[in-house]
C-alpha cells in the first residue's frame, strides 16, 4: 500500500500548486487575447464580447476534460483544456467582431435611411404647409414670419393652390416693405399664377403705387398679359390710381393691348376691347385723356363693332363721350 502511494507521487510530474500556477499563466494569456479584442468597437460591445466568450469557454471545460481522460498527465489535461479554450476564444472573438461590424453597418444604414426619410418629409412640408404659411404671412404683412419661414428653407417662389406667391399677395395688399424684402432675397417679379396674373397686375389693381415702383425697379414686365389679355395698365383702371397708369405708360406699357377671349355676360371682356374702351365705359375721363395723349386709337373697334365712343354713349357717360368726340374730330381734321 505504501509502495503504491509512493509510486503515484513520483509519477505525478507537477504538484497541484504548480498546476494552479500554470493554469493561471495560461488564463492570463487568454485574458490578454480577449482584451486585445476590446480595441475593436465600443465599450458596450467589448464587454459583451468578453462575457459571451467566457460563457462559451466555460461550456467547453467539461467536454475537454472528458476528452483528456483520467489517465492523461495533469499538465497534459491543463494544456489540452487551455488549447480548447484558446481556440474557442479566437473563434468567439472573430465572430463577435464580425457581428458587431454588421450591427454597426446596419445601424449606420438605418440611421441614414431615417435621416433621408426625415429630410424628405421636411421637403414635402416646406413645399406644402410651408408654402401656404409663407403666402399667408406675406398677405398679412407679417415680416417676422416671412423672414423665419425663409430661414427655415421655404422656397421664396413657392406657390399656393392657385399658383400665387408670397410676393403677389404682398403686392396685392400693399405691404411694400415685405415686397422689398422678398425682391431683395430673390423673389421672381414676373412669376404668373395659373391664369397669368403677376404681382405687378395685383399691385396695380389694388392701387398700391409703392409696390408698383418696387416691382418695376426690379424688372417686372409692364407688358405682361393674362390668358384673357388683361395687363397691369388694364388693372390700374380698376385700382383707380392714375399715377400708376402714368408710370406704367412711361415704362412702356402697351396702350393698345386688347382682350383676347370672350367672357359671357361681361361687357368689357369681349374680343378686341381696349383699355380706352374700358375707361370710356366706366366714365374714367382722366384715364381716357391720358391714354389718348399717349397714342390710344380713338377709332378702334372690337369684334362686335363697338368703339370707345359708342360704349360711353350707351352707358350715358357724357363727359367721357364728349372728350372722345372732340378727340375724334381733331384726329380726323389732322388727317
Amino acid at each position: 500500500m505504501a509502495l503504491h502511494s509512493s509510486h503515484k507521487e513520483h509519477t505525478a510530474f507537477y504538484s497541484d500548486a504548480q498546476m494552479n500556477i500554470i493554469d493561471s499563466i495560461i488564463a492570463a494569456l487568454l485574458l490578454t487575447l480577449v482584451c486585445l479584442n476590446w480595441s475593436r468597437g465600443d465599450m458596450y460591445h467589448n464587454k459583451k464580447s468578453a462575457f459571451e466568450t467566457q460563457q462559451i469557454i466555460d461550456a467547453t471545460d467539461a467536454p475537454v476534460a472528458m476528452a483528456a481522460g483520467p489517465a492523461a498527465p495533469a499538465i497534459g489535461r491543463v494544456l489540452l483544456k487551455w488549447a480548447g479554450r484558446l481556440w474557442t476564444a479566437i473563434e468567439v472573438a472573430e465572430f463577435v467582431k464580425e457581428r458587431n461590424a454588421e450591427k454597426e453597418k446596419a445601424e449606420h444604414t438605418s440611421g441614414r435611411e431615417a435621416t433621408e426619410r426625415i429630410m424628405a418629409q421636411r421637403e414635402q412640408y416646406l413645399r406644402t404647409e410651408g408654402a401656404e404659411a409663407l403666402v399667408s404671412s406675406a398677405y398679412q404683412g407679417d415680416m417676422e414670419s416671412v423672414r423665419n419661414l425663409l430661414r427655415a428653407g421655404v422656397d421664396i417662389n413657392a406657390e399656393n393652390e392657385n399658383g400665387s406667391t408670397a410676393l403677389m399677395w404682398a403686392a396685392h395688399q400693399g405691404h411694400s416693405r415685405v415686397v422689398e424684402v422678398l425682391l431683395d432675397k430673390g423673389a421672381n417679379p414676373n412669376h404668373a399664377s395659373h391664369n397669368g396674373f403677376t404681382a405687378l397686375m395685383w399691385a396695380a389693381q389694388s392701387g398700391h403705387i409703392a409696390a408698383v415702383r418696387l416691382l418695376i425697379a426690379n424688372g417686372a414686365n409692364v407688358k405682361a398679359a393674362t390668358e384673357s389679355g388683361t395687363t397691369a395698365l388694364w388693372w390700374s383702371l380698376t385700382g383707380e390710381n392714375i399715377e400708376i397708369a402714368r408710370l406704367l405708360i412711361e415704362k412702356g406699357a402697351n396702350v393698345e393691348a386688347t382682350i383676347q377671349t370672350d367672357l359671357e355676360n361681361r361687357e368689357l371682356m369681349r374680343v378686341g376691347t381696349t383699355v380706352l374702351m374700358k375707361a370710356a365705359y366706366s366714365g374714367q375721363t382722366d384715364f381716357l385723356k391720358l391714354l389718348l395723349n399717349h397714342g390710344a386709337n380713338v377709332h378702334a373697334r372690337r369684334r362686335d363693332g363697338e368703339t370707345a365712343l359708342s360704349l360711353a354713349m350707351r352707358m350715358e357717360q357724357s363727359e367721357a363721350a364728349n372728350a372722345l368726340r372732340m378727340w375724334a374730330e381733331k384726329d380726323c381734321a389732322c388727317r
